[in-house]
Parts: C-alpha cells; structure tokens; sequence
C-alpha cells in the first residue's frame, strides 16, 4: 500500500494523470464541435449511396410511457407518441417530430438538420402536383386543393424508416399548411402569427424553435423556378428550387 501511495504522489506521476485529463478534455470538445458535420454528411452519403434514411441507430430502452393527448376546440386533436412521432386525428395524418437529419435517441432527437434544395429533397423524398395556378407569391386555396391531389403524388427514390414504418414521404403543400393550425372565420383567417398557433407547433414539433425560421419545403412545384414551402410565414409561399430548406416526414395515419 505504501508503494502504490508513493507512486500515486509522484511528480511523474501526476504530470501523467494530467496528461490523460486533458487529452480527454480535448477529444470532448472535438467531438461535441466539430462531429456534426461529419454525421450530417454521412447522412447525405447514405441517402444518395443506398437510398435508404432513418433517424439514427440508437434503440434506447424507454420506460413506459403513455401516449399524450393535445385537444383544441379550433385545431383538433394530436396525440404525442412517446416513438417520436406525432397525430393529428384531424386531417388523419401521423408526423415525425423533428426535421430530417436530427437522430432519436429513444427519448429525444439530438443533433442539427439537414438542408436540402428542392430538387434533392423532391427527388429523394416525394414529389407531389403541380400547384401553380395563381402565382402570386402566396399559395391560394385552388392551388392548395390541387396540391393535395395525391393521385399525382410520385413517392421518392429513398426510403425512410422510423418508427417501424417505411412509407414517410414530403408533405403536399397542403398538408404542411395544416401546421399553420388557423381556422377560417367569416371575417377571413385568424392571425398566422398567434401566439395560440405558435405554442402549440413548437409544443408538437419542439426543434423547430431551434431554426432561425421554419424553412420547410412541400412536395409541391408552385410555378416556372420555384416550388412551395414555408419561409416563417403561414402559408406556404414560392420559393426558389435552389434554395436550402429543411423536410420534415409524414405519412397517412388511416392504415
């Protein structure tokens, strides 16, 4: 004992013991700052390699859990799975919580978004009808109808799996603006920008609060150059198809 003391107390030693402190300081900075970008264009490798995406390989064990219900007299109903997705009885549609390149855990989803344009995202991720009937800047309710016509809808190349399903797609512009969660009124629509709609998107889907804006494409092209997708604003807008935006998945929540 009084060898292993003396050991302990030496100079050699304890220049050792720091040595191994700080190089373990120093691979935890590198992998919390600068590992992201790796994985973000791992993902990219797979999905154009294999065409094939998830959200990640982890399978943590989660203790039981029971599914949690969101009710709105003007939105509806959702109903927060504790598998990371979430359902809007409403509009009979099932969503995963956060924007493709983020990875779930079994509890939460980590890491950063990826970008796409819309040509990559519509070719990967679905393609929808197009929808540009009134190009005016903003979406306008024919073309959100025409949107929706998913008899024209071309699924994508890859395959997503989560949450033991396979047929995640890119949502129709119209099915992204049912995230807006306004309800018409005689006077017209209530205010895209409530702070009742907000809470409840950031409640339903709580990374997107991480983004500087809610930059989401739809499957949908609006006219010559550009296709529908959120900017921030309610509802969709046109946007140019070489612009970086983000994706989130859904699929119909019927079967």
């Amino acid at each position: 004992m009084e060898q292993v003391l003396e050991i302990i107390s030496s100079r050699d030693f304890i220049f050792f013991a720091a040595g191994i402190g700080i190089s373990g300081l120093i691979g935890w900075y590198i992998s919390s700052h600068f590992s992201t970008p790796r994985i973000r264009e791992s993902k990219l490798i797979q999905l154009k390699k294999i065409k094939q995406t998830d959200f990640g390989q982890n399978r943590e064990y989660m203790q039981a859990k029971e599914n949690e219900f969101l009710e709105d007299p003007f939105f509806g109903q959702f109903i927060i799975q504790p598998n990371g997705v979430m359902i809007d009885t409403k509009n009979e549609l099932m969503w995963i919580r956060a924007p493709w390149g983020m990875n779930w855990n079994g509890r939460e989803f980590v890491g950063e978004p990826v970008s796409l344009d819309w040509y990559e995202a519509s070719h990967y991720f679905g393609k929808g009808a197009a929808a540009g009937h009134n190009p005016t800047g903003t979406i306008s309710e024919k073309d959100l109808t025409t949107s929706n016509l998913m008899d024209h809808y071309q699924m994508g190349k890859a395959t997503i799996l989560f949450a033991n399903y396979d047929d995640w797609r890119m949502p129709t512009a119209y099915e992204l603006n049912s995230l807006s969660f306004v309800v018409k009124e005689e006077e017209g629509y209530q205010s895209f920008s409530s702070d009742k709609a907000v809470a409840l998107r950031e409640r339903l889907f709580p990374n997107l609060k991480k983004l500087s804006q809610n930059l989401l494409w739809s499957a949908n092209l609006a006219h010559s150059g550009c296709a529908w997708a959120v900017d921030g604003n309610w509802p969709p807008g046109d946007v140019k198809l070489d612009t970086k935006y983000f994706v989130l998945f859904v699929r119909s929540a019927k079967g």
